[in-house]
């Protein structure tokens, strides 16, 4: 949850700006300072601002909490507060009532392991890692050796060539 973006949500909601703005308007002639001060308790983040957050960018709402915190948008005791109502259910009730749909975890868990795998044939592309190592890496997300050849495969390598692989700092013979 980048900060800017965090921020920006949190302001299109009408939340976390400072409770006291001040801005210098100029007209043709002159300037005059305008002050404003938002009603009490309009800017206090409550658990179903959380929860859009949380559902925003695909994360918990306890860590949403906890992103909160970190910004200092809210103070330690809010967390606390926050938390204890995140705990007691509130925020799965408020998500249903905003009739936000469920995470699909399935479908980040494919996203992953896309993206892990993708970054393991361009290790081996790079002739960073062997085969016998992406093999390895691959049955770390469920990708069985079958699959690896495949890819490699695809991507036009020989699939019983050997690499070369060497750690960094290491010399090369």
């Amino acid at each position: 949850m980048p900060a800017e973006g965090v921020r920006q949500f949190m302001h299109a909601l009408g939340k976390g700006r400072p409770s006291r703005m001040e801005a210098e308007v100029f007209d043709e002639q002159s300037s005059v300072r305008v002050r404003a001060r938002s009603a009490a308790g309009t800017q206090e983040i409550q658990i179903y601002d959380v929860v859009q957050l949380a559902h925003y960018f695909g994360a918990s709402r306890s860590s949403a909490c906890y992103r909160l915190k970190a910004l200092g948008l809210i103070s330690p005791k809010e967390l606390e507060r926050l938390l204890d109502q995140n705990q007691a259910g509130e925020g799965r009730d408020w998500e249903e009532l905003l009739g936000l749909p469920k995470p699909d975890h399935q479908s980040q868990r494919n996203a992953f392991r896309r993206r892990f795998l993708g970054m393991g044939l361009e290790a081996l592309r790079r002739e960073n890692i062997s085969r016998a190592h992406l093999i390895q890496v691959a049955d770390m997300v469920e990708v069985s050796p079958d699959e690896v050849d495949q890819a490699i495969s695809a991507l036009g390598l020989d699939i019983n060539a050997e690499i070369g692989v060497h750690l960094p700092g290491e010399r090369l013979s």
